[in-house]
């Protein structure tokens, strides 16, 4: 029996821990700020790359190894340049991070556009020199430049 006297059961989203605990599993998927299928949320995600990890490549098939991969500071100027490949390569860089970073905001795509003392720098895999594609991006670093540091 349960803490309140009921029975537990498990359901198909119910799992029984060892512990006697009884953990469910809570799925949210009606939107709080907007109707399903609002096109002004649309547009706002896109504009500002928060719908960025539904152009999130798959990885390639193995990781390659370090000495393979080649590490590029990326030219703003060119990143917001409006071009139709720059635009899928700065998806690509907001889907690392919104994938890897839960507290995400348009505030991180402004920093990588303007911010004069941020640098930003990918880690991208071996480029295959025959394919007409972008190089996967492994990791995306953005540095701060803060000055020196006084003794």
């Amino acid at each position: 029996q349960g803490r309140h006297g009921k029975n537990n059961k498990q359901n198909n989203n119910s799992i029984k821990g060892g512990s006697g605990r009884l953990l469910r599993e809570v799925q949210l998927s009606e939107p709080c700020r907007y109707a399903p299928g609002d096109r002004i949320e649309s547009w706002l995600n896109q504009l500002l790359c928060l719908d960025a990890t539904d152009a999130l490549p798959p990885l390639i098939n193995t990781i390659p190894p370090p000495s393979a991969c080649e590490l590029y500071e990326v030219s703003r100027d060119t990143l917001f340049s409006a071009h139709k490949a720059s635009e899928q390569f700065l998806k690509h860089m907001m889907a690392l991070y919104v994938s890897s970073h839960y507290k995400n905001t348009p505030d991180d795509l402004q920093l990588m556009s303007d911010a004069p003392a941020h640098r930003l720098y990918v880690l991208l895999a071996p480029v295959n020199e025959q394919s007409n594609a972008l190089p996967e991006i492994l990791c995306v670093l953005q540095v701060a430049l803060e000055g020196a540091i006084s003794k």
